[in-house]
């Protein structure tokens, strides 16, 4: 609509004072503002229906993003260098850290460790991970299923071959020790990142947003912790998970935000993305 006003005020302006040898009248300079006013408008117009799609994506754009995969892709390869080569190092963080763990949070905060407990299990994260992928094709984010359920399955792959590269070692034979990153809770990681995006939807409050963030960053360590309690899993797991699980996800992200609608069309996917 903005458009054809746009076109009839410029043809109308332009038929004016090219059939006119004097200057413009008042009525002529009043169509020619009122056409600088429906191009202003247009360009508002064209710049809030930009806004819309973006809020309209389920993963939003972010000019960090590159920056984020490479900062913690180059914290991990530093960590798995170390786990690689055993150094002192890394021996001094995991026993400090399972010292702080099985002698201090034990004792203290025991409820804690039992809510984690529960939810420090591989069957508990698959069956989240279901629900996740069922309730985004459930609001109709087709695309943004797939691409959840398959980036956890690569991501599954790619953290059983850094185990096996870091932790292959011979002992009566090949052994192979605790997965690292731990991929309990790179996924747990990966859920409750993608919880994060589906309430920023939802809430646009930003004080909310923070709470909710601190809260679920609260139950991503006590998961770990229990991990460390129960399971006597090795801090430099947990980073590993921390560092390789949020490179990952910025990486997932990125692939989602630039190809997403190629999928959509190349897979004639119904919904939204």
């Amino acid at each position: 609509m903005l458009q054809l006003l746009r076109a009839i005020s410029k043809q109308v302006c332009r038929n004016l004072i090219i059939g006119s040898m004097c200057l413009p009248t008042y009525f002529e300079i009043k169509l020619i503002c009122l056409c600088k006013i429906i191009s202003r408008c247009e360009t508002k117009f064209n710049l809030k229906n930009k806004h819309a799609q973006f809020r309209t994506m389920l993963i939003p754009p972010d000019k960090v993003r590159k920056r984020l995969i490479i900062i913690f892709g180059i914290a991990f390869i530093f960590l798995a260098i170390q786990v690689r080569f055993h150094t002192i190092f890394i021996q001094v963080i995991d026993a400090a850290s399972d010292f702080v763990v099985h002698g201090i949070l034990a004792t203290k905060v025991p409820l804690f460790f039992s809510l984690g407990h529960f939810f420090a299990n591989y069957w508990v994260v698959i069956l989240m991970i279901l629900v996740v992928v069922s309730f985004l094709s459930f609001i109709n984010y087709q695309v943004a299923a797939w691409w959840f359920g398959i980036m956890q399955v690569l991501g599954m792959l790619v953290t059983w071959l850094i185990t096996f590269i870091l932790r292959i070692h011979w002992q009566d034979g090949p052994q192979l020790g605790e997965t690292i990153p731990s991929l309990l809770l790179m996924w747990w990681m990966q859920i409750l990142l993608i919880v994060i995006i589906i309430v920023s939807h939802l809430v646009k409050s930003r004080n909310i947003q923070i709470v909710f963030c601190i809260l679920l960053v609260s139950f991503w360590s006590i998961i770990m912790l229990d991990r460390i309690f129960s399971y006597n899993m090795a801090f430099t797991s947990g980073l590993g998970a921390m560092t390789f699980g949020y490179s990952w996800w910025q990486f997932s992200a990125k692939q989602y935000y630039e190809h997403a609608k190629h999928w959509q069309k190349v897979l004639k996917i119904d919904g939204r993305v």
